[in-house]
């Protein structure tokens, strides 16, 4: 898979966009907290919520060229990025994000994870859980799989028990 990146220039410095990391999905989440979201908006109201949170969302998507994610103070280029990028520049980068971050393909991603998570065994069962009863051949009896059935003795035609 090759990596997206993009670079701009702001304010006489140059900053770049890649794909999210964990620290900086969990610092978006928190600036858009207070701003209902569903994965399923499109990319112009996407770009409406950045709008009105654009200056700590777009500090949390893009990073200095030289500087790890981590290692940024966001506050400080949100207050930088309020007057030194311009529309045009902020509506790349809301653009570019969804380049990077495809949310739609994300989500399928997340859905497949939790449907294959539903098909693990239960603790303490040796099988996965299946929509349909398994058969039994007509010469064998059903079993619960606690423990091995008794075998009967030489020359019975019935199990014990019966």
């Amino acid at each position: 898979m090759d990596k997206k990146e993009f670079k701009y220039e702001i304010g006489g410095k140059t900053y770049i966009q890649r794909p999210l990391v964990l620290g900086q999905i969990r610092q978006l989440t928190a600036v858009l907290r207070e701003t209902p979201v569903s994965i399923f908006l499109d990319e112009m109201e996407m770009a409406r919520l950045l709008i009105n949170n654009a200056g700590l969302a777009i500090a949390v998507v893009i990073t200095e060229e030289g500087t790890k994610p981590q290692d940024k103070d966001v506050e400080q280029l949100a207050k930088d990025l309020e007057f030194t990028m311009d529309a045009e520049t902020m509506a790349q980068v809301v653009q570019d994000f969804f380049v990077c971050n495809p949310v739609v393909s994300i989500y399928g991603r997340v859905s497949e994870m939790v449907k294959a998570i539903q098909t693990i065994p239960a603790a303490g069962s040796t099988r996965p859980v299946s929509s349909s009863p398994e058969e039994t051949s007509q010469g064998a009896t059903g079993s619960s799989g606690g423990s091995p059935q008794e075998s009967a003795s030489p020359g019975s035609n019935t199990a014990p028990g019966t």
